[in-house]
C-alpha cells in the first residue's frame, strides 16, 4: 500500500534550483512555459494519487504564490 509522502525528495536552495532550470532550458531546450506545463500537472497527478487516484473534486482550492510557482499552481488548479 503507497504511503503519502513516504518517499524522501531532495529540497533545492534558490540558486541550485536556478542552476537546474537554467541547465534544462540550455541543454534539453526545454521552454519555461513546457517546465511550467510538466510542473503543473505532476502536482494535480500526485494530489489525486495522494488522495486516492479516484477522487472527484467539485470545489478546491490552490494557494500558490507569485511568480513560477503561481503558474504551476494555475496549471494544476486548471
Amino acid at each position: 500500500m503507497h504511503k503519502p509522502w513516504s518517499h524522501a525528495i531532495e529540497v533545492l536552495d534558490v540558486a541550485r534550483m536556478r542552476a537546474a532550470e537554467q541547465s534544462m532550458f540550455d541543454t534539453l531546450k526545454v521552454s519555461e512555459q513546457q517546465m511550467m506545463e510538466t510542473a503543473g500537472l505532476e502536482v494535480a497527478r500526485t494530489m489525486l494519487r495522494e488522495l486516492g487516484g479516484a477522487v472527484e473534486i467539485r470545489n478546491a482550492c490552490i494557494l500558490a504564490g507569485p511568480g513560477k510557482n503561481g503558474g504551476d499552481g494555475f496549471v494544476a488548479a486548471r
